[in-house]
């Protein structure tokens, strides 16, 4: 039996978690992490349990933020897609290098055991692919209208977009296919960028 997290004020210093998470998250990549108990995981940080408690109460609290920092790193595309000093190819090219470089390391393993039993911890990943489907969609639109993008309808674009990201984050998927999460959105990403461009890149 593990450890029941008391009841009690937690302390909060989001650097030190964030520096926790980054040390732990490439080393959980191919363990069972649903049966990794507190103690492991305070370890695999090098810290006390005691002291991982004093921060984050339970596995799903640690396993959340885990995943958020994670999810902030991606994040970044947002400040890349809505930067109108570039020119809509070239911000999707910079999305391309940034994603590729964010998305590294996830394995398979990870997003089965997550998917599979802690699924409100993963409702967090549904959320941010949401708020991704509302980002591309204005990005979309504004490169159409700019000439930089072929005209499509932009809901048709995302439909596309949702099956598809469903899809990269199905680990059963992914390992049928012999897949990474990386080299799926990689070569999605690829041809959703030679399929949208316009005879002018210069906006």
């Amino acid at each position: 039996m593990g450890r029941k997290a008391l009841n009690k004020a937690r302390k909060t210093d989001p650097a030190k978690v964030t520096a926790w998470m980054t040390v732990l998250f490439p080393k959980v990549q191919e363990m069972a992490i649903h049966k990794l108990t507190m103690d492991e995981y305070a370890a695999l940080v090098g810290v006390t349990k005691a002291t991982l408690y004093a921060y984050l109460p339970s596995k799903e609290a640690l396993l959340k933020a885990l995943l958020a920092e994670k999810l902030k790193g991606i994040a970044a595309y947002q400040g890349i897609l809505s930067d109108d000093s570039l020119p809509h190819t070239q911000r999707l090219e910079k999305v391309l290098a940034q994603l590729a470089g964010e998305l590294e390391g996830i394995s398979n393993n990870f997003l089965s055991l997550l998917q599979k039993h802690f699924p409100a911890v993963w409702r967090d990943v549904e959320a941010f692919l949401e708020l991704a489907f509302e980002h591309l969609g204005r990005f979309y639109a504004s490169g159409m209208q700019a000439g930089s993008f072929r005209t499509f309808p932009p809901a048709l674009l995302i439909a596309n977009d949702r099956l598809y990201f469903r899809l990269m984050t199905d680990p059963d998927f992914l390992s049928g296919h012999g897949l990474s999460v990386q080299q799926a959105l990689q070569s999605y990403l690829d041809l959703r960028f030679h399929g949208l461009i316009s005879g002018d890149t210069s906006q």
